[in-house]
């Protein structure tokens, strides 16, 4: 493995815990409803891209994409402190923006070339 390679799947029971976590919390508290999810590859590699209107996007992909997701995410903005314990646990490629980050880059790279789905906003 390349230095700056990461596994996938990776922390797949933390992640398959707050993954129910968010289905149950988002099956209580919203009326969701889904559409066009046949049109999705049954297996990677893929990216999906979201608008990032609120901190709960990256739950909502979750709650709707059926296979583990390896965020990206601002490593150079600080976490909302209300979120920050649930990217702790479930992890996210940190991506400094302003410049071509190389690392980040390549472990997005990473990830894909495993088959793996990469989410981005």
């Amino acid at each position: 493995m390349q230095p700056n390679n990461i596994p996938y799947p990776r922390r797949t029971l933390i992640r398959k815990i707050l993954r129910q976590l968010a289905r149950c919390l988002l099956i209580i508290g919203f009326n969701i409803k889904v559409s066009g999810k046949a049109n999705l590859p049954k297996t990677g590699p893929f990216i999906v891209a979201g608008n990032h209107n609120s901190a709960l996007d990256p739950t909502l992909l979750l709650f709707v994409i059926p296979h583990q997701i390896e965020f990206l995410g601002s490593g150079d903005l600080p976490i909302d402190p209300r979120m920050s314990m649930f990217t702790t646990l479930y992890g996210f490629i940190p991506i400094n923006r302003g410049y071509v980050d190389q690392v980040g880059l390549s472990q997005a790279l990473s990830i894909l070339q495993q088959n793996g789905i990469l989410g981005i906003f």
